[in-house]
């Protein structure tokens, strides 16, 4: 990034910063834009994607393995458990804690 850019782009983001910042930061957005470029270069690369990235799916799944999830429950602690919070629980109303007013 030249300086005169450099130079405009922190005056428009109004970005007050010392010699060393700047000269740091410069360096960080030279690097950003050389990721950019390079980003930009592989929209064209048809060998990686066998298609342009820009025609890519951002949920494009590129393994046929499907994801595995399991059934909700809505209740996690069924009758037949060997555990159950309520039992030591120093206060409940039906399948909830009671708890003393705070206030």
């Amino acid at each position: 990034m030249e300086h005169d850019e450099f130079a405009t782009t922190l005056e428009l983001a109004r970005l007050d910063m010392s010699e060393e910042e700047k000269q740091r930061a410069r360096a960080d957005f030279s690097t950003m834009l050389e990721y950019f470029a390079a980003m930009r270069s592989a929209d064209d690369d048809r060998e990686a994607f066998a298609r342009p990235l820009s025609e890519l799916l951002p949920w494009s799944q590129h393994s046929e393995q499907a994801n595995i999830s399991r059934n909700d429950n809505n209740n996690p602690f069924p009758s037949n458990s060997p555990f159950n919070p309520l039992e030591n629980a120093p206060a409940n109303e039906g399948t909830f804690f009671a708890v003393p007013n705070v206030l």
